[in-house]
């Protein structure tokens, strides 16, 4: 069963209040620390620190904008939502002729997916948690197979199956990817 497209909407507005506030609470030492750092060691602060301190900061302020539009949001819709009004029952005949009559008006409902949006949120957590360490994901698995090789004992099989498990687990997911979009795109 579907729900109306205001209750969608409060569902949503919910949840970027929710998730927006766990990820302030989690990134908020690190922005912290970066826009800190010319204090605290001068001769540590860079061009790259400084666009690292810029970055961070705004994505700060673009949370922080998204959790203010869905706070109003719910205070607007809390404030303009009437009284629930009590309606009398009607007897078996009635409620039934009304049943029938409203389910062969009603249009056909559709499902909403839940495994789609499972994925996209994986990745994106994923990709939020790493940082910008993001940007080694595709020559990660091929660091970890010439780290393994840095011992001189270890066969040839361990770093190729490194190799294959992760760029395997990276088109697997990329796969996945797609056909969520398609998925979501075709509801």
């Amino acid at each position: 069963m579907t729900q109306p497209p205001a209750t969608q909407k409060q569902v949503l507005s919910w949840m970027i209040l929710i998730v927006g506030t766990l990820l302030l609470l989690y990134i908020t030492p690190s922005i912290l620390i970066t826009v800190l750092l010319p204090f605290w060691k001068p001769e540590d602060f860079s061009a790259v620190s400084a666009m690292f301190a810029l970055v961070a900061l705004g994505f700060a302020a673009v949370t922080a904008w998204a959790m203010k539009r869905s706070y109003r949001s719910l205070k607007y819709r809390k404030a303009k939502s009437p009284a629930p009004a009590k309606t009398p029952v009607p007897a078996a005949s009635e409620k039934e002729a009304s049943f029938l009559s409203t389910k062969e008006a009603a249009p056909t409902e559709t499902k909403t997916l839940i495994w789609p949006w499972l994925v996209i949120g994986c990745g994106a957590l994923l990709l939020i948690s790493s940082g910008p360490a993001v940007v080694m994901l595709p020559i990660a698995p091929l660091f970890l197979a010439a780290m393994s090789t840095d011992s001189g004992n270890t066969p040839a099989y361990v770093s190729v199956s490194i190799v294959m498990i992760g760029y395997g687990m990276m088109i697997a997911y990329a796969v996945l990817l797609f056909f969520a979009v398609k998925a979501l795109r075709a509801r």
